[in-house]
């Protein structure tokens, strides 16, 4: 089954990049605050970031990975696990795993994407390897 999992792959590559995760864990989207990005290019990271599902770090990329044993009762489990405690989403974790299944899906294995509030883009472009400009608009490190 693809699921999404946490990658250090091309951390580095955008401004605001981070990671606190484990490499290779499940990952899941935190609702966004709604703060979203401010005219001084403030941000709140729960806009950009994907959550580890085991450590509850925050990282700015996730990656595609097929995960033989995965289940999509497993993968529904694993996230019951972790989102019990979190307020409002123990309720709707059944829809959480299937949305972010729906994502990893339709998507190569390897792809490496990121984020800001509900939009998901691929960090690559599929066809030239090349970096994709920034979801955020904002200027990269290696301009």
């Amino acid at each position: 089954m693809k699921v999404l999992v946490a990658t250090r792959r091309s951390q580095g590559a955008r401004r605001l990049d981070f990671d606190d995760c484990v490499e290779g864990e499940l990952v899941w989207i935190a609702t966004p605050c709604g703060r979203g990005l401010a005219p001084d290019h403030s941000y709140c990271s729960c806009s950009i970031t994907f959550v580890g599902v085991a450590s509850f770090g925050m990282t700015t990329t996730a990656m595609v990975t097929d995960l033989e044993a995965m289940t999509p009762e497993r993968y529904e489990e694993s996230l019951a696990d972790a989102l019990h405690c979190v307020r409002g989403l123990d309720g709707h974790v059944a829809e959480t795993a299937a949305g972010l299944a729906g994502v990893a899906e339709v998507l190569p294995v390897g792809t490496v994407l990121e984020r800001f509030n509900s939009w998901l883009q691929p960090r690559f472009d599929p066809e030239t390897s090349a970096l994709n400009p920034s979801i955020l608009d904002l200027p990269e490190l290696h301009d």
